[in-house]
């Protein structure tokens, strides 16, 4: 996991083995997820994004560049948007739990859609 230029700067943070044993599992799903901060800053693509934050690892889909720039629209477009964030991330939950991490719901600060918070793993 974090095979980019945060790496380095995750190594010692509190969560950073706990990530790794997310991004496992959810590769094991078939599902790519990725370092959700480097990609903000590379240009954006959408996906599983995963963050090393205080409280754990925080995990969610998130729209590309492109549609999350048309997700606060009223359009019957964003509104499936938000909705298919909201059910994968979901199955997200689901995924981690069977897996039994420690998950539990979060917001996104800048969208208006659903995160997930991993805390540990049983």
């Amino acid at each position: 996991m974090l095979e980019n230029k945060h790496r380095a700067a995750t190594l010692g943070h509190a969560f950073h083995q706990l990530a790794v044993e997310v991004w496992d599992v959810l590769e094991s799903c078939g599902l790519r997820p990725f370092d959700s901060v480097s990609t903000k800053e590379d240009g954006g693509r959408g996906g599983v994004g995963l963050r090393l934050v205080k409280d754990g690892v925080s995990v969610g889909w998130l729209p590309g560049d492109d549609a999350e720039k048309r997700i606060y629209e009223t359009s019957k477009a964003a509104l499936q948007l938000r909705t298919s964030g909201a059910v994968l991330t979901s199955a997200i939950s689901t995924v981690l739990l069977a897996h039994s991490f420690h998950v539990r719901a979060a917001h996104q600060e800048d969208l208006p859609m659903p995160l997930l918070l991993v805390t540990g793993r049983q």
